[in-house]
C-alpha cells in the first residue's frame, strides 16, 4: 500500500536467471514499488498539474518559447516515462522546474506574447 521507500535495494532474477538487487530498477512501476499507491497518486496528480499548466501556458502563449519547451518537454516526457522513472533523474526535475520558472515568470507579470506570437483570445 505504502511501498518500501526510497533507498530500499529491490531484489529480482535478470533474463540470465542470476539473483540481482539494485536501488534503482529500470521498470514503469518503479514508482508503485517503491512509494506504493499513495506515491503512485501523487504522481499522477502532479503529471495532471504539469499539463495543465502547461497546457495554459501554450493556451496563452502559442509561439513562444516558454509554450515551445513546455510542449516538447511535455513529449519527452512521455515517451520517456515507460522506459523507466524518469523522477530518479536529477536532470528531470530540473529541467520541470526551470521551464515552470521560465514559463510562469510571464505568467505572474501578466507579460503580452512577445513579437510574432500570437495570444489566443479567452472567452468571456
Amino acid at each position: 500500500m505504502i511501498g518500501v521507500g526510497p533507498g530500499h535495494g529491490i531484489e529480482w532474477i535478470d533474463v540470465s536467471g542470476l539473483p540481482r538487487k539494485d536501488l534503482t530498477v529500470d521498470t514503469p512501476v518503479a514508482v508503485l514499488a517503491k512509494f506504493g499507491l499513495v506515491g503512485g497518486g501523487l504522481v499522477v496528480a502532479l503529471v495532471v498539474a504539469y499539463f495543465g499548466v502547461g497546457a495554459a501556458i501554450v493556451r496563452r502563449y502559442v509561439w513562444s518559447a516558454e509554450a515551445l519547451g513546455l510542449s516538447g518537454f511535455g513529449a519527452y516526457s512521455l515517451v520517456s516515462l515507460p522506459l523507466g522513472m524518469a523522477l530518479e533523474d536529477k536532470s528531470f526535475s530540473f529541467g520541470v522546474a526551470l521551464l515552470l520558472a521560465l514559463a510562469l515568470s510571464r505568467a505572474m507579470h501578466n507579460e503580452s506574447p512577445p513579437t510574432g506570437a500570437t495570444a489566443v483570445p479567452r472567452p468571456a
